[in-house]
């Protein structure tokens, strides 16, 4: 059996890599949205061609999802999502990763056995930026 939060959020760091802003619409309720935190912008989200723009100035990215808790309460639910997401760019001629450590503080509302993301609150626990080989 699939677990629909844990499938929610994979597929969600799936259409993040892939700049795939319908896969994440489909993802959403009708009025959801992704809050960043102020060292991202600080901005509340749901547009979703908006969101995969944040990323596209990177060369590739790579978002993990680890464990998540989830709440159920009748159709509505909370969870917590840990995670890492790599986001590879170049600078002068070097190529450099900027690591997050991060959570999502994520809201759900849930239908007939199907769930959606009704909020997405990214908080960064911390970050590093390196240059790899």
């Amino acid at each position: 059996m699939v677990d629909p939060f844990g499938d929610l959020a994979a597929r969600y760091a799936l259409a993040v890599d892939r700049r795939d802003p319908s896969a994440l619409a489909a993802l959403f309720a009708p009025d959801g949205c992704v809050v960043l935190p102020e060292a991202l912008g600080g901005t509340t989200l749901a547009d979703w061609p908006q969101l995969v723009d944040t990323v596209r100035r990177f060369d590739r990215t790579r978002h993990v999802v680890h464990q998540q808790v989830v709440d159920v309460s009748g159709g509505t639910a909370t969870g917590e999502t840990y995670g890492e997401a790599h986001h590879l760019y170049r600078r002068d001629g070097q190529l450099r990763d900027t690591f997050l450590v991060l959570r999502y503080l994520d809201e759900f509302v849930g239908d007939d056995g199907r769930w959606w993301f009704s909020r997405r609150q990214l908080v960064v626990d911390w970050r590093s930026d390196v240059r790899l080989a």
